[in-house]
């Protein structure tokens, strides 16, 4: 099978007035030659450059790598998934979109909330405060998406 197949053939003028400059078709010897863009190409255009210099160097203990964190960078982190929770659901079952349709839904949060897959059915879910964590919390394991259970754990 050849993409050809696929493609639509060009429509003929059945009409029997003859076709406007503006209508006619492109002549292809008149057009100009484009450069190829590769794939690569486009894509390297939207990347942004990583920053390395704000990473910590890594050092060696014994035969493994370390890298420390700094105290500062940790109380971050920790501040930003103060009201989170992990939750796991079968993803090959419900779309993340539709997760996300049904948590509003049922959990109506009133502050800023977000649902982030994090690989293996787990999901990263941060509340804004402390309330809208609790009311979901508080349900405990009865939440059910599409028939798929939900199973929280705190973060």
């Amino acid at each position: 099978m050849d993409l050809s197949e696929f493609e639509i053939p060009p429509q003929q003028n059945t009409s029997s007035t003859p076709l406007l400059p503006s209508q006619a078709p492109p002549n292809p010897t008149i057009q100009p030659a484009l450069k190829p863009i590769s794939y690569a190409d486009i894509a390297k255009q939207n990347t942004p450059t990583p920053i390395f210099h704000n990473l910590p160097d890594p050092e060696k203990m014994g035969d493994y790598p370390v890298v420390t964190i700094s105290s500062d960078a940790l109380q971050r982190g920790l501040s930003y998934c103060k009201h989170c929770l992990l939750g796991r659901l079968d993803l090959q079952k419900v779309t993340i979109d539709r997760v996300r349709e049904l948590a509003l839904q049922k959990w109506r949060p009133t502050g800023n909330w977000l649902i982030t897959p994090i690989g293996k059915g787990y999901l990263f879910i941060r509340f804004d405060n402390v309330e809208d964590m609790n009311k979901v919390w508080s349900t405990g394991s009865s939440w059910s998406f599409d028939d798929e259970p939900l199973r929280l754990s705190q973060w």
